[in-house]
Formats: structure tokens, sequence, C-alpha cells
């Protein structure tokens, strides 16, 4: 087998599509070059090629700030891979050798024993949606009956308000971004104009989910997600929870009911407990952390 570092955007956009499962969105090269062309790192995607077929492919671009390689548009993603070909799963680690440049990847997903044994960086929360009808259905399965008692309640507050929940007005997506930095300050990734301009561009090339939460007349939450390959990607949301504490489960419920309606199997709540999503019973992901000893 050969090795070929390819740098040329064309060329490696056709290697990704050529060798991608295409799992999850985050295995979409739209859907990572939407991000990446905010920044332009260089690519160094590492090729390997059976004679003529593309076997295996670390797809790398030099981030600057560390002078190291990073995954392919590593911010703001999650569910990196090493991708193989069926069949060459135990050469990962011979061509990982081959690496003499300082690599760092974050949020690496995938099968087999070498990957597992790698340190675990955090998880992603996903739960199936397969025989839900909604909610309350989710409830009844798997929590305990002070639990369900516990969101009803807080359902039942929540709507003791004039509530009117608005679908897919994406006019209505800097409210999503004002609500969101209100609420996470200089936590949010949203101050980065960069993302928030992404986000716009989405709108116009993915299946794009949008629910604008009016409490009171008032627009207090907004929330951003993606059906893909019957995944519902729950991807940003933005809440007044000064005001109304119960707001931000509120709009998570109401989504999960929305994603069944919309037959999605899986509810992915992407990367961090952030507080809820252990209580809620997701299932856990493991994200792995790799380095390269040089």
């Amino acid at each position: 087998m050969k090795l070929k570092i390819i740098t040329s955007l064309p060329e490696a956009k056709k290697a990704w599509n050529d060798i991608s499962p295409d799992l999850s969105i985050y295995d979409n090269w739209d859907f990572r070059f939407a991000f990446y062309k905010h920044f332009n790192h260089p690519l160094h995607f590492y090729a390997w090629y059976d004679g003529e077929k593309l076997v295996g492919l670390l797809p790398l671009q030099y981030y600057e700030n560390e002078d190291c390689y990073e995954y392919f548009s590593e911010d703001f993603m999650e569910d990196n891979r090493f991708f193989v070909k069926a069949g060459y799963e135990e050469h990962i680690q011979r061509f990982l050798a081959e690496i003499k440049e300082k690599v760092i990847i974050y949020d690496l997903t995938g099968e087999g024993e070498f990957i597992a044994s790698l340190p675990l960086e955090d998880y992603k929360y996903i739960l199936s949606l397969k025989n839900l009808k909604n909610f309350e259905e989710h409830l009844a399965n798997s929590f305990t009956s002070k639990r369900r008692r516990q969101f009803l309640k807080l359902k039942k507050e929540m709507e003791k308000n004039k509530i009117e929940i608005i679908s897919n007005d994406f006019r209505d997506i800097d409210s999503l971004f004002s609500l969101n930095i209100k609420r996470h300050k200089e936590e949010s990734y949203l101050n980065e104009a960069p993302k928030r301009e992404t986000l716009r561009e989405l709108l116009k090339n993915f299946d794009v989910h949008f629910k604008t939460f009016k409490v009171n007349g008032k627009k207090e939450g907004v929330s951003y997600a993606i059906l893909y390959k019957g995944t519902y990607v729950y991807l940003s949301v933005g809440s007044n929870i000064k005001d109304y504490s119960g707001l931000g489960a509120y709009i998570g419920m109401a989504n999960f009911d929305y994603a069944i309606s919309l037959g999605a199997k899986i509810f992915d709540a992407g990367l961090g407990d952030c507080g809820w999503k252990n209580l809620w019973h997701f299932d856990k992901i493991p994200q792995y952390e790799y380095e390269n000893k040089l």
C-alpha cells in the first residue's frame, strides 16, 4: 500500500466522498465544508491506496494557533473518524505509524479495539425514537414515577402561560443567536460570526427545522435542528430561562415530539451532557482523543 498526501480541495473532496460511510451529518462533505470555508486551514489529507483503490483516509488540516494538524473542519464537529474500507480496519495503527507530524484529534468515534483503547474525551447523546409515540411515552418507559411527575408538572407550569409555537420562520434566526448568547455569554459558540453565518447558509442546503416559542406574545425561545437520513440533529437552541426556568426543557420536549412526527428514527442531542441529557436517559456514544507520540 502507498501513502499520498492530498492538499488540493477538489482532490480532498473526491477522496472524502469516495470513502466516507455517511453514517451521520458529520460525515457529510457539504456540512463540513460549510464551516471550513470561513477559515480555509491548509489541507493535509493522508490517503492510503491498495493499488489504485483508496482504502484509508485521515482528513487533516493544519491549525496554525497550535502548530499541529487537527481533523478537517474540527471546530463545532463531533463523530470524527479514521475512514477505512471494510477489510482494512486492522491497518489503522500501521497507517498512523507513517504520520510524522504532530496530530491532535478530538471527538473521535469508531469501532474496534484500537479506537476503544484511546483516552475518552466525552460522550455524545442520542436516543432511538423507534416505537415511541411522544415524549410522554418515553417518560413512561424510562423514568421513575417521581421524575415523570416532575416533567409533567414543569410542562403544566409552562402552559399556564400563553405559548405559541411557530414552525420554520427562518427570519427568527437572529433571535436564536441573541437568546443563545444572552444565556451562555462568552461560552456561546455563536459569539463567532463565521458560525452564525454558517448556520444561515445551511438553511439553503439542508432539511432544517426551526421552532420559535412565543411566550405571552414575546419570542423567548428558538431551536434549530436538521433532519438527516432519519436522524433529528438538535444543533442549537436559545431560550430565556431567566424569566421562564422550565422553557429549555419545554423546548426539548416539543422538539422530541416534532422529531417523531417527522418520522425520525434517532434524536441526536449532540456532544456533552449539558446538565440534562443523562437525566433524560439518552444513550451515550464515546468520543475519544488521539494524539500521536512523536
